[in-house]
């Protein structure tokens, strides 16, 4: 994020630190207030799948945003992406047996620890391909758009994973 937005809108430590602000105020107030609102209305599954549509088509305009300007709006309209883990992890634990949890939980949280070092890797690398060309080049969001078609295939596999077992949707 603060890579990119350096390099394509020129932005400072100050204005990051505000966008960033806004992403942790939006995560706080969904999962803090709307979480709750959000279960009942979509249901544990839907609102997983809804969510990481919803970051996929916001992590997807981020890329191919040229107008600094519209990454406040873009970052509140993706509240639903926020509620996404915290639905997807009930729904993985309930699929685990009583004693599996534990460990199905660990393995998820290891799972996110590890891509939280590799992905700004890949991210930076991707960045580091493009950074040469003007900031208005569609080609300066490969990263967004790269983490864009992994969301789509999370997607997917949830779809499916969670289609073929059924008996672990109680929503």
């Amino acid at each position: 994020w603060v890579l990119y937005t350096e390099f394509r809108f020129n932005w400072t430590p100050q204005q990051n630190g505000i966008a960033l602000f806004v992403v942790g105020l939006t995560s706080a107030l969904v999962q803090g207030l709307l979480m709750g609102r959000l279960l009942v209305v979509f249901g544990e599954f839907r609102l997983a799948i809804v969510g990481m549509m919803s970051s996929f088509i916001i992590t997807t305009s981020y890329g191919l945003t040229t107008n600094s300007l519209y990454l406040y709006p873009l970052i509140m309209c993706n509240f639903l992406s926020f509620a996404a883990n915290p639905a997807l992890n009930s729904l993985i634990s309930k699929s685990a047996g009583e004693h599996e949890q534990g460990l199905v939980q660990g393995a998820l949280n290891g799972i996110n620890s590890l891509m939280m070092i590799i992905a700004p890797l890949i991210g930076a690398w991707i960045l580091a391909h493009v950074s040469h060309l003007p900031s208005n080049d569609w080609r300066m969001g490969s990263s967004f758009f790269a983490s864009a078609s992994l969301q789509l295939l999370a997607v997917g596999l949830a779809i499916w994973h969670f289609k073929t077992q059924r008996h672990t949707i109680h929503s």
